[in-house]
């Protein structure tokens, strides 16, 4: 047997290998886009696995050279599956591209610590996407053809001297590997003089050969890393390191240039054990430098693209809301007077209807930007399923009665007193937008509000069933995608911004679920979702609203602090109409200089005025010492978000008021805030003495009132 043939199998190995892409993702969409995107790469076999659950062991037969996946779908996290990919030893350094329906630098964050080494949001361009996975397959190529070189030689050495070759051929076989070899294989001694190096040397540095053997390495590595390049050899030889672990530097082109290599030394010892040298197996990693300094500067750019989006979207809240609350509110105590005339009362009543339509556009509006740039939290709390269930069908009674439709609410028996733990919030926004398209383009028949729990997985489903139309096949792709309607033309007759059903997906998916819609023309839709939803530990939850039982007002004391006149004027008749005395502050400044004069029993702060901001006015109210150190201080903001409830109650509000003001909200926020102040005064109270309590005892031997 020639020499050569021993080596065969190791580069032909090396070199036969093609670009093999798993995509692992729900969505059988996604996967027709991108198999599509390589259907003209001839060099490509592709694979798809719609089933997260099945991913592991299908890339271990299939031996992707990349791995594509989305970051969330049903059952299992997609960062989890990441590490599962990291843990087995087979699949622990195929490069993994995560998928995300949105640009989230958090997340992206996460993706990278669990090891992911690319991030995109799908639908990508196709050219960035096939240049993206060769980038990634080529380098995974380069590892496996370094891993193969390394064990070419172990297993050279053993063949060659179990065939009794000589010495000289020996050599030959070595210098064959290391002349068809793409990465460099260099010898160096203790030094750093460079031995020799591989014909490759010149491919990567410009330089030969012969211009470098004789020189100490010293000469072309990067004056910053010669240090740590040095102590990582004197750490092999003392033990701290093994074998071929990496060491990352840089060294001069020929032309002047720095470029990254990564090196698996490994050392060369005598036959007493002693180290002569080191060899060598290294690469150009510039380009995965490059990339991953882009994608740093890509990270800083969209965390600080986020953060001013952010911004803009907290003023825009705060400068839409704001003139909507007035409208809202004033028209509101408009139309509760009862001497409007019929018209009048008409006209109000129209102007009232235009004002929540322009409202819920708004906000639909802000929730999906937020949903964007992941700023929507969740708070989840215990939940009554059947209560949420029915609360929501009962907000679209005069809607359903106005055409005659049926609406039923269909809970399993063993379900109606399930109490799971969600975001009432967020799911009764979801129910919301379904439950109201479908009564929207139902004319004629029921709409069916059906839930199920899976209590061995903890799952919460939800169908929304009705009799409409239908959609038509060819527009179901516009569903769940923003500012899309199924009939977006002039003469439509529903109106809506086309961001419902998108924000359902955004709110969903964020939540670990997913969410899908079946529809036949002529028959009815049927819209669904599911979520993670474990069953509460309590054995009741408070659905909505306040207490039936609502406190007096009557001589309570409150200062509204607005910079608003039309804000405060509409919080003075809501609170002066139950028995309040109100006093208002038009901004932070004059409310830290009524608080220093007079005793109030709450104070209901706004958090952006001129001069001095709720928080700040907030601070110096509490660093006083005067009448109202202790006063409950709720914050009035456009922002009331759960993320930012939390916030601001850690800052030092005892609650939050949202605009637009809605009345039975404000009420109710000033009757918790005044009896939690009663609670805290009834227990920093010390008890009374015997003799105190004996003179609090009437004549007649009953207590005095």
């Amino acid at each position: 047997m020639k020499t050569a043939d021993l080596l065969d199998d190791g580069l032909a190995d090396a070199s036969a290998l093609t670009i093999r892409v798993l995509l692992v993702d729900d969505q059988p969409i996604v996967g027709e886009a991108i198999r599509r995107a390589l259907l003209q790469e001839t060099d490509t076999e592709f694979h798809y696995c719609a089933d997260p659950r099945q991913a592991l062991a299908v890339a271990l037969g299939f031996r992707p050279t990349v791995i594509m996946q989305d970051l969330i779908m049903p059952n299992v996290s997609g960062l989890d599956l990441v590490r599962q990919y990291r843990a087995d030893p087979v699949t622990a350094r195929i490069p993994i591209i995560v998928l995300s329906s949105r640009e989230e630098p958090l997340v992206k964050s996460d993706a990278f610590r669990a090891g992911a080494n690319d991030y995109l949001v799908k639908l990508p361009d196709p050219i960035e996407l096939v240049a993206r996975i060769r980038y990634h397959s080529t380098a995974y190529h380069t590892q496996i053809q370094r891993d193969e070189a390394y064990r070419a030689l172990r297993e050279s050495q053993r063949r060659l001297m179990a065939a009794g070759i000589t010495l000289a051929e020996n050599e030959a076989s070595y210098r064959l590997l290391a002349d068809t070899a793409t990465d460099i294989i260099s010898r160096s001694d203790l030094d750093g003089t460079m031995l020799y190096l591989s014909p490759a040397i010149e491919r990567v540095t410009g330089y030969a050969a012969s211009e470098l053997v004789g020189r100490n390495i010293v000469d072309i590595v990067h004056p910053d890393d010669a240090g740590p390049f040095f102590a990582h050899w004197a750490r092999m030889i003392d033990g701290e390191h093994a074998d071929g672990t990496p060491v990352e530097y840089r060294i001069r082109h020929k032309d002047g240039s720095w470029i990254y290599i990564e090196g698996n030394p490994t050392l060369v010892r005598g036959d007493n054990g002693r180290v002569l040298g080191i060899v060598d197996v290294s690469r150009d990693d510039t380009l995965r430098k490059t990339l991953e300094t882009e994608l740093r500067a890509a990270r800083q750019e969209a965390e600080a693209a986020a953060a001013a989006k952010g911004e803009f979207l907290a003023n825009m809240s705060h400068e839409l809301r704001t003139p909507l609350t007035s409208i809202v509110g004033f028209t509101r105590l408009a139309a509760e007077q009862a001497d409007l005339q019929g018209l009048t009362r008409t006209y109000v009543e129209r102007v009232s209807e235009a004002s929540r339509a322009l409202l819920c556009t708004v906000n639909d509006i802000l929730d999906f930007s937020k949903l964007e740039v992941g700023q929507v939290s969740f708070q989840a709390e215990p939940t009554s399923l059947a209560k949420l269930g029915r609360a929501t069908l009962d907000l679209f009674m005069p809607q359903a009665g106005a055409k005659d439709l049926d609406l039923v609410l269909d809970c399993e028996p063993e379900t109606g007193d399930l109490v799971i733990s969600v975001d009432p919030d967020r799911i009764r926004q979801i129910l919301l937008n379904l439950v109201g398209n479908a009564v929207k383009f139902t004319d004629a028949g029921s709409i069916t509000l059906r839930t199920r729990y899976d209590r061995t997985n903890g799952m919460l489903s939800v169908e929304v069933i009705d009799t409409g139309p239908g959609i038509p096949p060819d527009r179901h792709d516009r569903l769940f995608k923003r500012f899309s309607q199924v009939d977006g033309s002039l003469t439509r007759s529903h109106g809506g911004t086309g961001l419902g059903l998108a924000i359902c997906k955004g709110l969903v998916e964020a939540m670990g679920g997913e969410i899908g819609a079946d529809s036949r023309v002529g028959e009815g839709s049927r819209f669904w979702f599911t979520i993670p939803a474990p069953l509460a530990t309590v054995a009741h939850a408070l659905i909505d609203g306040p207490h039936a039982d609502q406190p007096t007002f009557t001589g309570l004391r409150v200062l509204v602090v607005d910079d608003h006149p039309v804000n405060r004027e509409l919080a003075r008749l809501i609170l002066a109409g139950i028995g309040a005395e109100v006093s208002e502050a038009a901004d932070g400044e004059d409310a830290v200089q009524l608080a220093s004069e007079s005793p109030y029993d709450v104070i209901l702060m706004d958090l952006r005025m001129p001069r001095l901001d709720g928080p700040g006015a907030l601070h110096r109210i509490r660093e006083a010492s005067g009448p109202n150190d202790a006063t409950p201080i709720l914050a009035f903001t456009a922002d009331a978000d759960s993320e930012t409830t939390r916030r601001l109650t850690t800052m030092g509000f005892q609650d939050v008021v949202p605009k637009p003001l809605e009345p039975g909200m404000l009420i109710a926020a000033v009757a918790r805030a005044t009896v939690q102040a009663v609670k805290c005064e009834l227990v920093s109270t010390p008890p009374r003495s015997s003799s105190d309590a004996s003179d609090s005892v009437s004549s007649e031997g009953g207590p005095s009132l």
